[in-house]
């Protein structure tokens, strides 16, 4: 946090809160109509399922065609996974899945696989 200027962990909640309402606005502006899921006839989604959008969603905010996401995959694995990009990416995968994250589960997540399961949950009515 201190590389990029921001001494406290409320600030960094602060300035991610701000910027994913910026971006939020922002990408509704540009689509008005809600993305469609992808779901089992039951109205679930499948880890799996999960994941492959994740990767289009990936390849489209980082402008790399050939990301490859696992379950284990970091920021650390992917150059142009940086700060700014991570709220680009958590504002298009709330706009796909038709979700909401709070800054504290953001923050949580160590991996996509991570990501995958807060997603898995939401979608799914489980949290």
């Amino acid at each position: 946090m201190q590389r990029l200027g921001i001494e406290t962990k409320d600030s960094l909640i602060s300035l991610i809160d701000q910027l994913k309402m910026r971006f939020w606005l922002t990408w509704s502006l540009k689509t008005m109509l809600p993305s469609p899921n992808h779901q089992k006839p039951d109205g679930s989604m499948d880890n799996n399922t999960i994941l492959n959008t994740l990767h289009d969603i990936f390849a489209d905010i980082l402008d790399n065609e050939n990301i490859h996401l696992t379950p284990e995959t970091t920021a650390r694995d992917i150059e142009e996974w940086d700060s700014l990009n991570h709220i680009q990416l958590v504002v298009a995968i709330e706009r796909k899945f038709g979700i909401r994250f709070r800054s504290a589960e953001i923050q949580s997540w160590n991996n996509v696989g991570e990501m995958v399961s807060s997603i898995y949950l939401k979608i799914n009515n489980l949290k």
